[in-house]
Parts: C-alpha cells; sequence; structure tokens
C-alpha cells in the first residue's frame, strides 16, 4: 500500500510539473502580434510603430516598411547652407538667421536645437483622413488672406495642401475631394 502511494504521489507531481512546463512554454514562445502591427501604414509615424520596419539614416531620415513602402520624416528639411545645423536656442536664446528656424530638442525652458530652413520642406509623403473642399458660397471678392478653400485633414488636424505631395496622394491614396456646401 505503500508502495503504491509513492508511486501515485511521483505520478501526479510528474503529470503537475508537465503541465507546467507546457504553460510555460506555450506563453513565452508566443509570437508577439501587437495591434500595430494590423493596422495600415499611411505615414512616417505609422511606419515607426509598425514592427519589421526599419530607419534609413539619411538627411532626411526615411521609414521602409516590411513590404517596401518609404516614408520621408516631416520634422526634416532638406538644406545645403551652413547655416543650417547651427546651435540655436539655449540659455542665451541664440536666434537663427532670417529664413530659418530653431528647431528645439525639447519642450522645456532653456531647450537648445538646431537652426533648419523654412523653405525647401519636404513635402509629406502619406495618406491623409480626409480632403476637404470648402464650396460654400462667398459674399463680394475673395479675400487673399482668407485660408484655402480646399485642405486636408491628416491625423485628426487641418494641414494644408502645400504640405503634401499631392501627385502621390492622388495616385497612392483612397482619398478623393469632399465637397462641403
Amino acid at each position: 500500500m505503500k508502495r503504491q502511494f509513492k508511486l501515485n504521489l511521483a505520478m501526479i507531481i510528474g503529470i503537475v510539473v508537465l503541465v507546467l512546463v507546457a504553460i510555460g512554454l506555450f506563453f513565452f514562445t508566443k509570437p508577439n502580434n501587437s495591434d500595430s502591427d494590423n493596422l495600415p501604414t499611411n505615414s512616417y509615424s505609422d511606419c515607426v510603430k509598425q514592427s519589421g520596419s526599419r530607419i534609413i539614416e539619411t538627411y532626411p531620415e526615411q521609414c521602409v516598411t516590411s513590404d517596401g513602402k518609404t516614408f520621408p520624416n516631416p520634422d526634416q528639411v532638406l538644406d545645403n547652407s551652413s547655416e543650417s545645423g547651427k546651435f540655436c536656442g539655449g540659455i542665451a536664446g541664440i536666434s537663427c538667421p532670417e529664413g530659418y528656424a530653431c528647431k528645439l530638442d525639447g519642450n522645456y525652458p532653456d531647450a537648445g536645437g538646431v537652426c533648419v530652413a523654412k523653405q525647401d520642406k519636404i513635402l509629406l509623403k502619406a495618406c491623409p483622413d480626409e480632403w476637404i473642399v470648402d464650396a460654400m458660397p462667398g459674399i463680394g471678392q475673395p479675400n487673399p488672406n482668407d485660408p484655402p478653400k480646399e485642405y486636408f485633414i491628416y491625423q485628426g488636424v487641418r494641414r494644408e495642401l502645400s504640405e503634401f505631395d499631392v501627385d502621390w496622394v492622388k495616385s497612392n491614396c483612397d482619398v478623393k475631394p469632399l465637397y462641403a456646401y
């Protein structure tokens, strides 16, 4: 009787250990399928979040998806002059020359950064959420200071067509003008 009890106890312990090992293997060898991998990639920020994408260290830097789509970093601008890249901001409040803006490294007092050209901005090659055309009739002559009547909604924010490579958007995105009357 004692021998049979020891055998049953050993068998139960063995089964419990095998079950625990199987559970451990299931959870630790399970592939990591995050929800961000299943989302469509329409912009540089989407590309950076997607696993399998890689950043090409060019200027401007580019993100390449696993299926080969390329998205340039819209926060970087092309500039070949000697003023670009100079230190600005900081505790001394160093300004950039005319035609340049200070791109700060952070959002805190005395943050420093580098000067980047205001012109020659890279056009976004990203799919906007919506393309809005304001077709509301106006009174009198249009005011040149009024905002453009056509714009994109991109990541929930109004963005002007001039910020985008519109030809690229037309050929690569499933977005059509939506007329607002």
